[in-house]
């Protein structure tokens, strides 16, 4: 119910040059051609083509999740996230 159409995707590699260049390629496409947010979270880099006021990790983890996360389900999303393994760390 919180996920209609299954638009989710996360997109885990081993290496932060991969997850920049995968989201330099797919997040303005996916933004302008699909109209999903994109997000990148690496160990260096946290940056999302949603427009949200603080790009911390758990933040864009919230608007991936909200409904894991606690988030306010009603706002707007982030669809795909590149990823390295950085965002296991912590998380349950």
């Amino acid at each position: 119910p919180t996920n209609e159409d299954n638009r989710k995707a996360l997109v885990f590699t081993a290496f932060s040059d991969t997850a920049e260049y995968l989201y330099k390629h797919v997040a303005g496409w996916a933004n302008d051609e699909l109209g999903v947010h994109v997000a990148l979270i690496t160990g260096q880099t946290t940056r999302t083509t949603l427009p949200i006021q603080r790009t911390h990790m758990i933040d864009v983890l919230t608007a991936f999740s909200p409904r894991s996360k606690g988030g306010d389900q009603a706002s707007p999303q982030i669809d795909i996230v590149i990823a390295t393994d950085t965002i296991s760390e912590g998380q349950n």
